[in-house]
């Protein structure tokens, strides 16, 4: 029975093991250096760019001379014939034929073609395409200032929840430590049941505010597993030290210039596109020219008569130009020139957005760091009171009512420190996201 007891221990230790969570620590800079490696969003955007790539590739292909081979065999049924005959022999003899062809044959080709002239429509196509890609790669950029923005708002809200645990744990051991001293005085017979019952009724409302910010402590663990692509039960510590936070300095906000952010950028990059791929759709209003030259090995080749294997050679020099198509060209570069109006006031719409995000996010900053201000003196007010009412309570001048109200106080002034302080911090990363601006690099 021993022995069993062992080997089922043995079994499910890897399994127990397994199961047990995965414990990272990690600091504000190196959660932004795991969040551009690992995040699902950034390998997107990372794909969606090697796809327009390879669309500039394929665009810019048709420019050069390109080579086919084609094979065949083909089955007759009838093959045409002239037969000779000659007249007042007094002999027979049989009468002779010629066949053009056979039932049967067979073609082996090589080919080769180059356009000459093709009205712009692959170099357009390809400006276009090189368009697209740039367009893509800020886009990239869009998406990277935005997640990584996402990850240091994730690393402070969990700062705050687990701060928020501190406070609520620091006003448990208060409370427990006063109703320890009520049950002595109830015991007395200097204070009523009931004050008891209220002293625990606090300290339920205290636990319950533990059990919540220990649920916010896992909800932020979960938001930055997501972002970094971990494991949801992953435990994430973070490596911090509140007091060693720089100060936030607000100076006026910054004058933007638009045109020189991601979003715009992409906005641009579009719609170069679809200006070149007009000029593309434009160019079938022209012929099309190009050069042709084929390789051909088969039977019975261009000799129908005798019938035999061969090979010859063709070259030449084509023209093609779609004189009426009812409107089709006409509508396509019709569809391209409205697709442009529309972007054209997407970009002006997003130049304001991106004008009213650093008005907005330095009103917020302005407005968090005054919050944080106020949370300070509040907090040492708040101290101040309750180490007052702890000492007039100990003498007995003062009830208990007042003593929970001022320790009551003292906790939400705490919390609201906290509270202010992340919000400061986040309110700066946005502010510095919003003004951020890039270098026009094709």
């Amino acid at each position: 029975m021993q022995w069993f007891k062992i080997g089922v221990i043995f079994l499910m230790t890897p399994l127990l093991l397994s199961s047990q969570s995965k414990v990272i620590t990690i600091t504000l800079e190196n959660v932004v250096e795991m969040v551009l490696k690992e995040n699902l969003d950034l390998k997107r955007e990372h794909q969606k760019i090697a796809r327009f790539k390879a669309a500039q590739q394929e665009a810019q292909s048709p420019k050069w001379a390109s080579a086919d081979f084609q094979t065949g065999y083909k089955r007759i049924s009838d093959v045409m014939e002239i037969n000779f005959s000659i007249p007042n022999l007094p002999f027979a003899i049989p009468s002779p034929k010629i066949r053009f062809g056979d039932y049967d044959s067979y073609e082996f080709a090589l080919g080769i073609s180059q356009p000459i002239f093709m009205g712009g429509m692959i170099s357009n196509s390809t400006k276009a395409a090189h368009q697209d890609f740039l367009a893509a790669r800020w886009q990239y950029r869009v998406q990277k200032n935005r997640i990584q923005f996402e990850a240091q708002k994730g690393f402070f809200n969990l700062i705050k929840a687990l701060e928020f645990k501190k406070v609520s744990e620091t006003s448990i051991e208060q409370i427990q430590a006063h109703l320890k001293d009520v049950n002595n005085f109830y015991q007395q017979g200097q204070v009523t049941k009931n004050e008891v019952l209220t002293v625990e009724v606090k300290l339920s409302q205290a636990q319950l505010l533990l059990t919540q910010a220990q649920k916010n402590i896992e909800l932020a663990q979960m938001a930055i597993s997501l972002l970094l692509n971990l494991d949801l039960k992953t435990k994430i510590q973070p490596i911090y030290q509140t007091d060693a936070w720089p100060a936030v300095n607000i100076n006026s906000a910054v004058a933007l210039n638009p045109d020189q952010k991601a979003e715009a950028l992409g906005f641009k990059k579009q719609m170069d596109a679809l200006d070149f791929r007009r000029k593309a759709l434009q160019g079938a209003y022209w012929p099309g020219i190009g050069l042709f030259g084929r390789y051909i090995y088969g039977k019975p080749g261009l000799d129908q008569i005798h019938n035999e294997w061969m090979d010859y050679w063709v070259v030449g020099l084509n023209l093609q130009w779609n004189i009426w198509d009812w409107g089709k060209k006409s509508a396509r570069v019709q569809q391209v020139l409205v697709a442009t109006k529309e972007l054209e006031l997407g970009y002006q719409q997003v130049r304001q957005m991106l004008e009213a995000d650093v008005q907005r996010t330095h009103l917020r900053l302005e407005e968090a760091q005054q919050q944080y201000q106020i949370s300070q003196k509040m907090l040492d007010q708040a101290e101040e009171n309750f180490r007052i009412v702890e000492n007039r309570y100990q003498q007995g001048i003062i009830t208990n009512s007042e003593y929970l109200d001022a320790e009551a106080e003292l906790t939400r002034s705490r919390l609201q420190k906290i509270q202010y302080q992340i919000d400061l911090q986040i309110a700066n990363y946005d502010y510095l996201r919003a003004c951020r601006t890039e270098v026009d690099a094709n």
